[in-house]
């Protein structure tokens, strides 16, 4: 084998190498995107169900104050 043949043999190497780490680079970021996505969408998920309950709980709270607003109204009239 030729000093040649050995320098081109090495650079396709090389080559080949840096082929292979960019793609890896690559795949690891698309990773990266896919699970930060994912937990993003469960942190969707706990807020809109967080929503929920704390909607749940405002029309209880509105129920409670519109039933003691009526009780109030009440007391009124009997004591006027």
């Amino acid at each position: 084998m030729t000093s040649t043949q050995i320098d081109n043999t090495y650079n396709d190497l090389v080559s080949s190498i840096d082929r292979e780490f960019r793609r890896l680079k690559q795949v690891l970021a698309e990773q990266e995107i896919k699970e930060e996505e994912d937990r993003l969408k469960k942190i969707q998920v706990k807020i809109k169900n967080l929503i929920i309950i704390f909607s749940f709980i405002l029309n209880i709270q509105k129920f409670r104050w519109n039933s003691n607003v009526k009780k109030i109204k009440k007391l009124q009239k009997k004591n006027v």
